[in-house]
C-alpha cells in the first residue's frame, strides 16, 4: 500500500507556517532537485549534500554574547547527550534559565 502524499494544507498546519510558504518551499525544492515532482519524494542524496555543504552558506551561525535563553543546536536534547559544550548555544529570551552563547533563530517569532 502506497502512502498518500500530504496536502499543502496538512503540511501548513503541522509545521505552523502559511500555505504560501509551503507552496513556495515545495516549488523551490523541486526547482533545485531536492524533491522529485512526479513521485513527490525527497532525493535523499541531494538533500544530504545540501545539508552538509550548502546549509552553512545559506544560514551561517553568527555567535553573539553570553545571554539567558532556550538551549538549541548541540546544546538541546538529544544532541546535548553526545556533545559537551560549555557554554552551550541558546536562543535569547528572558523567560529561560539556561545561559549560553546567543545565536539567532531562523524564525524568532516562535520564541514569543
Amino acid at each position: 500500500m502506497q502512502d498518500k502524499k500530504p496536502s499543502q494544507k496538512e503540511i501548513s498546519e503541522k509545521l505552523d507556517i502559511s500555505r504560501a510558504a509551503v507552496s513556495y518551499a515545495i516549488e523551490r525544492c523541486i526547482g533545485i532537485n531536492l524533491l522529485d515532482r512526479k513521485k513527490y519524494q525527497v532525493r535523499k542524496q541531494a538533500l544530504l549534500e545540501f545539508i552538509f555543504y550548502g546549509l552553512p552558506y545559506i544560514y551561517p551561525v553568527i555567535k553573539g554574547s553570553i545571554v539567558k535563553g532556550i538551549p538549541t543546536s548541540t546544546s538541546a536534547f538529544p544532541l546535548n547527550q553526545l556533545f559537551s559544550l560549555d557554554p552551550g548555544y541558546v536562543w535569547a529570551t528572558d523567560k529561560a534559565t539556561h545561559t549560553g552563547i546567543d545565536i539567532e533563530p531562523l524564525y524568532p517569532l516562535y520564541l514569543r
